[in-house]
């Protein structure tokens, strides 16, 4: 069942996406009118798509989300506006966008483009759920992680690790911090530090580095 954010600062238009996309069967993971509650949402409930509007509430817009969500997430988008020009057209390029929806919308516009949208996500689960990096296989579907065709027992940290590193192109502390511990304190970055220190050592590789002030990243074979 592939889940959905919706961020979208109208209530009403928020409220009738939620009920088309349930009727439809998709799960609708939260509705949000902010970036920042967005970037929150995707952290905590791990949603497959969003569908974001461009004009939302606070400082950054729905494109420049958008743009931010692709980059840290990789996560499919699909914006909902009221615009139909070169520059919502460039948007939709620069932020990877599986493509976009015009206000007023119609029931079958939106099945079309989700559907569409998770034709392209079950093609990637089906060919893209191994990822590899220095003789190491790690399955992203089942979470493990394999050399020579055996599997590699490692902490439940350390697969956590693995797994958000690969998902990312550079995982931000925060976003590691989060996902691994559910919460943050003075300690964190030293915990975060030691662990990606033991599993390093636990596997004797390299490709794991630190990006200054940023978080870390996993090199992955090509």
């Amino acid at each position: 069942m592939y889940k959905i954010l919706i961020v979208e600062d109208e209530e009403v238009t928020a409220f009738a996406l939620t009920t088309l996309l349930e009727s439809l069967g998709y799960v609708v993971t939260d509705s949000v009118n902010n970036a920042q509650d967005a970037l929150q949402s995707i952290i905590d409930n791990s949603p497959d798509l969003m569908i974001s509007d461009i004009m939302i509430k606070g400082s950054v817009s729905g494109s420049e989300l958008a743009k931010e969500v692709y980059l840290k997430y990789k996560l499919p988008i699909i914006f909902l506006t009221a615009y139909c020009d070169d520059e919502m057209i460039q948007y939709a390029i620069d932020a990877n966008a599986c493509g976009y929806i015009m206000k007023p919308y119609k029931e079958h516009e939106i099945k079309a483009m989700i559907s569409l949208a998770v034709h392209k996500l079950k093609e990637k689960d089906n060919l893209c759920h191994l990822v590899s990096f220095e003789g190491y296989s790690f399955d992203l579907n089942s979470n493990k992680l394999y050399k020579d065709d055996q599997e590699i027992k490692l902490g439940k940290k350390s697969i956590k690790l693995l797994k958000v590193l690969t998902k990312n192109d550079t995982a931000s502390f925060d976003t590691l911090i989060n996902e691994l511990w559910d919460y943050d304190d003075e300690k964190s970055i030293d915990k975060l530090r030691q662990l990606v220190k033991r599993t390093k050592e636990k596997l004797n590789i390299t490709a794991i580095e630190s990006i200054k002030n940023i978080g870390y990243k996993i090199h992955l074979d090509t």
